[in-house]
């Protein structure tokens, strides 16, 4: 939160610490479950990147193996 007064940005980070801790299915601290949700989306997703990004390193991996091998079956 870039914008806002003091006060709303401590009870912001107060918000975010806690519903990172929280564990109480239908907890009655405001935001908790948006934010827990919010985190989880962003965890996923960035848990897909990292999963692409390994895809896309195995295939390059598999493709630089096959062209060493093609270049030795044509030496």
């Amino acid at each position: 939160l870039s914008g806002g007064c003091l006060f709303c940005r401590k009870m912001w980070a107060l918000l975010q610490a806690h519903s990172k801790m929280c564990t109480v299915s239908n907890c009655p601290v405001p935001k908790c479950r948006e934010l827990r949700s919010l985190r989880r989306q962003q965890a996923a997703r960035q848990e897909d990147k990292r999963r692409e990004a390994y895809r896309n390193m195995l295939k390059k991996q598999q493709e630089q193996a096959l062209q060493v091998q093609t270049s030795h079956s044509h030496s």
